[in-house]
């Protein structure tokens, strides 16, 4: 919009963006001269189906926008509606050099005929042989005497083409069968009439290809030796390794019971007489799980009838299920360990998890006020004698859930995450007592306590010791006191004897810190994926009961 002589003038600008061609490995933009950009043909579905198959392009943007370039169309041009493109860079041929030419080989005949060296040259010098042999055996072995013979050009050209054709001149010279008479013909006589035996052109030529055929061979012989030596070292480490994959031994609780170290960094127990301490208080019902009902068959001839047998021991299965809580592995890298399949795993797991579950609730962790009374320690027994159970909140995380509402209801303003939470109560000597269910992440503390049932199990004259945001002192049952530090007052300060009292109670509310920090030492609930939600509080259950096997806390 412009202002002219008071006057206004709408102007309308057209912005035209460039297109680029579709196609993959190439960059022309609608600026490059000489090229036109064509649409896909969306109106003809057989066509634009034959036009994504020659682009092989993935995720190809079928829409009104994109262009091809006529580069890719025969003759660099499209012609009609029904051409399809057919030149990419994969179609192009790559040009290959020929093989440049052999230099044919020189017949030494005519070589030497042609040749303007002298007879001398060529047959050296004539010498006085008398004191040789009338006759000279080559393939006997017999060691030549020293004599001259000079070498023309022709029989030294003779003798290196010999290295590459030695067999075909053998060949050759064979095939002419060359006889006496015509090897005669290269004998020279001296004048004074004594008869000497000279060494041929042909003798030597025959006997270095027999040399270089022989040298060649064996050669070829050493190379090929050296080829299956090495072949074989090849297959000899290749059977070794197979051997050492066949000879891998699965994880097993017999390769680590003898170190208490190993067992409490893959059991979390301190020693392996805990572990068979635990097993055993489950009593026969392991021999006799199924793995296809989840569920505790009485009769042992009908569990062993259902489902296939089980590979691993029983106490291998409850050692297989203590890994994945203590050290949280997937349940791909305990089958590998274990040699097992990850469904046979899996399967594994979800049984025993609610197995130690149901075996766990039967057992009273809550305790009778003798029993606390009893190993009360010196510290509480001074300052706090009627402390019941020390409280605290704890939180989780878990995988974000898909539902809107679950998502709303499990994220924690606190953590800023999706996560569960859950009440824990210990005794003043630190045992886990009490373990409430998992619930969203945004419960407050006091509908926590309520919703938990911890209040149901208080009695009179008990005293609660918690943190100063459990504000539930309306909530609790008559004669139940509630131990927690003071709240600021109105001038933001605290007074000598309230930070002495907050001293003291923060220095004995911290074993539940420590409690719940054993009970986060389990690795399988530091995410908790959402394909577990179905058994999240069994596994957080027995990970807090499992604890209560460690040594205490307080002494």
């Amino acid at each position: 919009m412009l202002l002219y002589n008071n006057e206004t003038i709408v102007v309308h600008c057209r912005i035209i963006m460039p297109h680029y061609c579709i196609v993959p490995l190439c960059n022309n933009c609608s600026g490059t001269p000489g090229l036109s950009f064509h649409r896909l043909p969306l109106k003809d579905p057989a066509l634009l189906k034959l036009w994504l198959i020659k682009i092989r392009r993935e995720n190809t943007p079928v829409n009104e926008y994109s262009r091809v370039c006529s580069a890719h169309f025969k003759g660099g041009k499209k012609n009609g509606k029904k051409d399809i493109p057919c030149v990419f860079a994969w179609t192009k041929k790559t040009s290959r050099l020929p093989p440049k030419e052999r230099a044919p080989l020189r017949k030494i005949d005519t070589e030497c005929q042609n040749s303007s060296l002298s007879k001398e040259d060529v047959e050296g010098p004539i010498e006085d042989f008398s004191h040789c042999p009338d006759t000279v055996d080559f393939e006997a072995g017999i060691d030549i005497p020293d004599f001259p013979i000079k070498v023309d050009a022709c029989t030294q050209y003779e003798m290196v083409t010999m290295v590459d054709a030695s067999t075909e001149f053998e060949s050759d010279y064979t095939a002419d069968k060359m006889d006496e008479s015509t090897q005669c013909e290269d004998v020279i006589k001296a004048d004074v009439g004594i008869q000497c035996v000279v060494v041929t052109k042909a003798h030597v030529s025959t006997q270095c290809a027999r040399v270089m055929s022989h040298t060649a061979v064996q050669c070829s012989v050493e190379t090929e030796h050296k080829s299956i030596q090495s072949d074989i070292t090849y297959c000899h480490q290749g059977t070794e390794m197979d051997e050492i994959v066949e000879e891998r031994t699965p994880f097993r609780i017999e390769q680590i019971q003898d170190d208490d170290k190993l067992v409490n960094f893959y059991t979390g127990f301190p020693s392996f007489l805990h572990l068979l301490a635990c097993f055993q208080f489950l009593g026969p019902a392991v021999v006799v799980l199924s793995y296809d009902s989840s569920k505790v068959i009485q009769d042992a001839a009908k569990a062993c009838a259902l489902g296939r047998p089980h590979i691993l021991t029983p106490l291998n299965e409850f050692f297989l299920t203590l890994c994945r809580l203590k050290l949280g592995s997937p349940e791909q890298d305990l089958a590998f360990r274990f040699q097992v399949s990850q469904p046979t795993v899996s399967r594994i797991f979800i049984t025993w998890i609610n197995f130690l579950y149901v075996k766990f609730k039967e057992v009273p962790i809550w305790p009778c006020r003798d029993t606390v009374d009893e190993y009360m320690p010196a510290s509480f027994r001074s300052l706090y004698p009627r402390t019941r159970c020390i409280i605290d909140a704890t939180e989780v995380y878990i995988q974000m859930p898909l539902n809107p509402t679950a998502q709303q209801i499990t994220f924690s303003s606190y953590k800023n995450h999706n996560t569960l939470k859950a009440l824990i109560g210990i005794t003043p000597s630190g045992a886990i007592s009490f373990i409430s269910d998992l619930y969203g992440g945004n419960i407050s503390d006091k509908k926590l306590v309520m919703e938990s049932g911890f209040l149901k199990l208080l009695e009179c004259g008990d005293t609660i010791m918690a943190d100063r945001g459990f504000n539930i002192d309306d909530i609790l049952p008559p004669g139940v006191l509630l131990n927690v530090p003071p709240m600021l007052n109105e001038t933001g300060q605290l007074t000598a004897k309230e930070r002495t009292t907050t001293r003291r109670i923060a220095s004995l509310r911290i074993h539940v810190e420590r409690a719940m920090e054993r009970i986060k030492n389990y690795h399988l609930l530091h995410s908790i994926p959402n394909s577990m939600h179905n058994n999240v509080n069994q596994v957080f259950f027995v990970c807090a009961v499992l604890t209560n096997f460690l040594p205490p806390l307080v002494q």
